[in-house]
């Protein structure tokens, strides 16, 4: 959590000194924009990949600076891949096994390098509340429900498709803090991951 502290100080620097550049965000010259975005990332527990797909959106300022919100769910229902609980809550006896599921949502800042550029890239932070869930797949009876913290640095790759589309690719460190789940620890929900958004607005 300290690297992620460090980074979220880093990005914090970026945006007091464009603030600083254009004196407030609400006066002056500043310019003012927005998007929402569908996007998908891929993660892993324990070795088992999944999808999962969410939504982001922001308020972007100055062309240079965003401030937004995003959720994401586990992609369960999209594919026939099953991702299950640990071990350490199976039943003994054969039957339906506990399935894993999990979703998250926060707030995120993001800070774009030369964005009247075709290609370019930028700095993000996600961080927020992560919900872990063991459920019985026959009647959907939750197991157990658990919620963590988290915090996802990352570094996009963006596209400007139109004046008002944009697609980027993700490169993502999860940290997670607080995990309390059977079988679970922090270190099994954190590490890279990737992302990839379609975006539509005001750029």
């Amino acid at each position: 959590m300290k690297k992620a502290l460090l980074l979220i100080f880093m990005l914090a620097s970026i945006v007091l000194s464009e603030m600083e550049e254009k004196q407030t965000l609400t006066r002056g010259n500043a310019q003012h924009g927005g998007f929402i975005a569908a996007s998908v990332t891929c993660a892993n527990v324990k070795d088992a990949w999944y999808g999962m797909y969410g939504f982001r959106m922001g308020w972007i300022v100055n062309r240079h600076f965003s401030l937004g919100a995003a959720y994401f769910d586990m992609a369960k229902y999209l594919t026939h891949y099953k991702v299950y609980a640990p071990d350490a809550v199976q039943p003994q006896q054969d039957g339906n096994y506990y399935l894993f599921d999990t979703n998250k949502a926060g707030i995120e800042f993001e800070y774009y390098f030369t964005p009247e550029k075709q290609a370019h890239f930028s700095l993000a932070i996600l961080m927020g509340v992560g919900h872990v869930i063991y459920e019985e797949p026959a009647y959907f009876e939750a197991l157990i429900d658990d919620r963590h913290l988290f915090v996802e640095p990352t570094v996009n790759i963006n596209f400007n498709i139109s004046e008002y589309v944009k697609v980027n690719i993700g490169f993502i460190y999860r940290f997670v803090s607080g995990v309390k789940a059977p079988g679970l620890q922090d270190g099994n929900l954190s590490g890279f991951t990737a992302s990839s958004s379609l975006a539509v607005g005001i750029f």
